[in-house]
């Protein structure tokens, strides 16, 4: 042996590695259990490998969804000029969607979705005073540039403030006060059009109005129970880019209870849905014959 080094075989690196692995789960086991008897033990062990799996899991899970989220920031897309290729940072956008798409339901984005961001004092009032000036003249106008001027020098920084306290407890942080100041508060009749729930378009519709009621209320029901019951609807997007499904979540089985000052969300109970539910089952074929008479015009 001119080199004074011993011949090693593979299981001699395999040894080395085990003990070398051996050691860490240990060095893991004493943080993380500290009040085990230091005595070798199978039931010590496995706890520390299922510790240890554990957190590489949850960090794997965290790192996957945090990376979702960084690329939709990404809002290139919307700056890409019409009848011209798109950048290559929007191609690679738009592939990663479409296959994450490929396996995502409903509310899959929801939790993913970035958060938005708190604007900054200056640009709110630069938008402002672009927004007013052509309906004001040369003295309005700069009146309201004298007074957006004195906001921001004495109490913008405190509601700005009070803004990012808001911004770190919620996940949106204009949500739920455009529902509680714009929607709930709001004590006139609400608008007796939903353009969201359309009926029949481009078919010869009749004129008789349970039909169209029982219609539309089947295909509310089948709505319901793909994004709820089956999870079976894909997410709404715009152009492969996922949208926030929040208001979904009041869709179904919920009321808007009048109160003195604000309105008031309820949910029906589970037991009122199986009664409905039950009701269902007795309607559906009266439901479906309606629906067939609409489409056939009787």
């Amino acid at each position: 042996m001119a080199n004074g080094k011993v011949p090693s075989d593979g299981y001699d690196v395999l040894r080395k590695y085990t003990r070398k692995a051996n050691r860490i789960t240990h060095s893991v086991g004493d943080v993380v259990f500290p009040f085990l008897l230091h005595e070798p033990s199978a039931l010590l062990h496995v706890a520390c490998v299922l510790s240890i799996s554990a957190v590489f899991v949850l960090g794997f899970v965290f790192a996957v969804r945090a990376t979702i989220t960084i690329v939709l920031y990404y809002k290139g897309w919307l700056f890409e000029t019409v009848g011209e290729k798109p950048s290559l940072p929007t191609k690679l956008f738009m592939a990663l969607m479409q296959v994450m798409s490929k396996r995502a339901s409903f509310f899959s984005y929801q939790g993913l979705l970035p958060w938005m961001l708190p604007p900054a004092v200056k640009d709110t009032l630069k938008t402002y005073l672009e927004t007013v000036r052509p309906l004001l003249n040369d003295d309005e106008f700069e009146k309201i540039t004298n007074q957006a001027t004195d906001f921001q020098n004495t109490v913008a920084a405190e509601i700005q403030k009070k803004l990012w306290m808001k911004w770190l407890i919620s996940r949106n942080y204009l949500s739920d006060w455009w529902k509680e100041v714009v929607y709930m508060r709001h004590r006139s009749s609400l608008i007796h059009t939903n353009v969201a729930c359309a009926d029949v378009i481009y078919q010869t519709t009749t004129s008789n109005q349970a039909a169209r009621a029982a219609f539309v209320t089947l295909n509310r029901q089948q709505f319901c129970r793909d994004i709820f019951t089956k999870n079976s609807m894909k997410p709404i997007s715009m152009g492969g880019i996922p949208l926030c499904t929040t208001q979904y979540s009041d869709y179904h089985r919920s009321l808007r209870v009048p109160r003195e000052t604000s309105g008031e969300i309820t949910n029906l109970s589970n037991k009122l849905m199986s009664v409905h539910l039950s009701l269902k089952s007795v309607i559906s074929g009266i439901s479906h014959r309606a629906s067939l008479s609409i489409l056939h015009g009787k």
